[in-house]
């Protein structure tokens, strides 16, 4: 059989995994039509800003699970506080939910009433972690809001990899003889085939998205330019073929897919955004008239889905009061007392510096 005939049928075998993969993530990724439209002024209180940050980008991030300090001071379970210098966290209520967040409530306070930031010990940034890997596994989200999809994501991940060696199988055939070093691909190979394995930094989808597609686009730039291939059929051929395992990689990556009670909460969520976006200071003072504490109850889940500054730029047009949850030394303004809220709940990281500040 004739090499052009071989890297054909390898070809077509590519079109047909990208259209399997496709029919997966259709039946198990495809979330389909959301009610986003009308406004909706509040979230529901069972929704924590952890959910709420991790059912829109379908991953839990750092600031969604340091966010919950907002969520339990709104909720009345403790105050922040400015020292000199500091600040601290007192606590008003114990919080007696078996959940995640009792888990990050009881690791703040450590059988304390009173924490000051030096008294955040490695334990608790490690506890913040777990708790982040946990609400991203794939085991554990399907008794939450997203399918367990892992089996079908292991067969996608597998027709990635098949098709992967097919391709290198087409650059070894079309330079067998030309005194090629393979060295590069077998290295570039090992550290594809390593981004299935469970390191920690492989456990954001989006790192390992990004990473699988460098790695790609690396090993296409090596066999085009190191090997000096003319062939432009071949060329095409293998251009082809890596498009179509970053296209295979990108519907892996949006596999996970709702279920009914994340397909709902995820619609409110967008409505929610959307309708913060928008807000006028007229609708404003309309909702503070119904509920003084309107802002303060929802600046949790503001700062979360990042439409925070909005919010304040609106609020502070209209209304000085600062939440109480928060106390400053010397200043009453409710722009830095929330601001001075955001820096605090951000310093939980300790890795983000003042990013949200």
């Amino acid at each position: 059989m004739l090499l052009a005939d071989l890297e054909s049928i390898f070809t077509i075998c590519m079109l047909i995994s990208s259209a399997i993969i496709l029919l997966l993530w259709y039946l198990k990724g495809y979330d389909g039509e959301f009610n986003t439209k009308g406004k909706l002024y509040k979230l529901p209180r069972e929704l924590s800003t952890l959910d709420a940050g991790y059912l829109l980008r379908g991953e839990a991030k750092e600031k969604d699970v340091n966010s919950l300090l907002l969520y339990l001071a709104s909720n009345g379970y403790l105050r922040v506080e400015e020292i000199k210098n500091s600040f601290q966290l007192v606590k008003l209520k114990e919080y007696k939910k078996k959940d995640e967040i009792k888990i990050f409530f009881d690791e703040l306070f450590k059988d304390r009433d009173t924490v000051i930031e030096d008294e955040l010990i490695d334990s608790f940034y490690k506890v913040t972690d777990e708790i982040r890997h946990y609400k991203n596994d794939k085991e554990h989200v399907n008794n939450l809001y997203f399918y367990n999809n892992t089996f079908y994501i292991m067969i996608a991940d597998l027709i990635v990899i098949i098709n992967l060696f097919l391709t290198i199988t087409i650059v070894y055939l079309e330079t067998l003889g030309n005194n090629v070093n393979y060295g590069l691909i077998c290295i570039f190979m090992i550290l594809y085939v390593a981004s299935y394995l469970p390191f920690e930094a492989m456990k954001s989808n989006i790192t390992k998205y990004v990473y699988r597609l460098l790695t790609l686009f690396c090993l296409f730039f090596i066999i085009i330019v190191g090997f000096n291939l003319t062939n432009t059929a071949y060329v095409v051929n293998l251009l082809i073929n890596i498009i179509m395992l970053m296209f295979m990689n990108t519907l892996i990556l949006i596999m996970p897919k709702r279920n009914k009670e994340g397909h709902k909460y995820f619609g409110q969520i967008k409505r929610f955004k959307n309708t913060i976006n928008d807000i006028d200071e007229n609708k404003l003072k309309e909702l503070l008239k119904e509920d003084k504490n309107y802002v303060f109850d929802i600046f949790p889940y503001a700062y979360t889905l990042g439409v925070a500054n909005k919010l304040l730029d609106v609020y502070t047009s209209v209304d000085k009061r600062a939440p109480k949850y928060v106390k400053m030394l010397n200043d009453k303004d409710a722009r830095k007392n929330f601001n001075f809220l955001r820096k605090v709940t951000n310093n939980l990281d300790r890795r983000k510096g003042d990013e949200y500040y």
